[in-house]
C-alpha cells in the first residue's frame, strides 16, 4: 500500500487528480486490510485534498469525515483538529452552517482537553485564518500572536515558528502595517 500512497501523492502534486484518487483508493484498501490506521488516516486526508482540488467538495467532506472517525477512535487530537478545521472550511464553502458549527465546536472541545502544543498551535492558526478571511484583522492578529507564543514553547518543532511568522507578516502587509 505504501507504493500506491507514494504514487498517489506524486499524481496529486502533478495535478492528475483522477489517477491520484485511483492510487490513493488502492492504498487505503491495503492499509485497512493490514490494520494500518495511521496510514489510512493520512491516505484519507490526501483523498480529501484531491477531491477538493477536483471541485468535488462532497467527496472531500466524505473522505475527511471517514478520516475524522479514525482519528476519534485513535484519540489522535492533532488529526482531529486538522481534519475538523478542514471540514469547517468545506462546510462553510457549501453553505452548511449547521455542520460548520459542529466542526467549530469539535475544535473547541479538542483544544480544551489537549495539552499537546502542536494541537493548540494548529487551533490558533485555524482561528487566525478564519478571522482574516472575515476581515477581522485585530482578531486574526490575536489568534496568530497566541499561536506564536505556543510555537515558541514547542521545542520539538521549528517549522511552526516560521509558519506563524509568515501568517503574521502576511496579515500585517494586508493591513498596511509595515513596521
Amino acid at each position: 500500500p505504501q507504493a500506491w500512497l507514494i504514487k498517489g501523492i506524486k499524481e496529486t502534486e502533478a495535478e492528475n487528480y483522477g489517477m491520484a484518487l485511483e492510487c490513493l483508493c488502492n492504498a487505503l484498501e491495503g492499509f485497512r486490510k493490514f490494520g494500518m490506521t495511521e496510514y489510512a488516516i493520512l491516505t484519507l486526508k490526501y483523498i480529501a485534498f484531491a477531491q477538493d482540488c477536483s471541485y468535488n467538495l462532497a467527496g472531500a467532506i466524505d473522505a475527511n469525515n471517514r478520516a475524522l472517525v479514525l482519528c476519534l477512535q485513535n484519540e489522535d487530537e492533532e488529526g482531529q483538529m486538522e481534519i475538523a478545521g478542514d471540514l469547517y472550511r468545506l462546510s462553510r464553502l457549501v453553505g452548511d452552517v449547521e455542520s460548520a458549527t459542529r466542526y467549530a465546536a469539535l475544535m473547541d472541545s479538542v483544544l480544551n482537553k489537549s495539552s499537546d502544543l502542536r494541537t493548540r498551535f494548529e487551533y490558533c492558526r485555524q482561528k487566525g485564518k478564519e478571522a482574516r478571511r472575515q476581515n477581522q484583522l485585530l482578531l486574526a492578529e490575536k489568534w496568530f500572536l497566541k499561536g506564536k507564543s505556543i510555537a515558541e514553547q514547542d521545542t520539538s518543532s521549528t517549522s511552526n515558528k516560521y509558519l506563524i511568522s509568515i501568517d503574521l507578516s502576511s496579515l500585517y502587509m494586508s493591513a498596511g502595517r509595515y513596521e
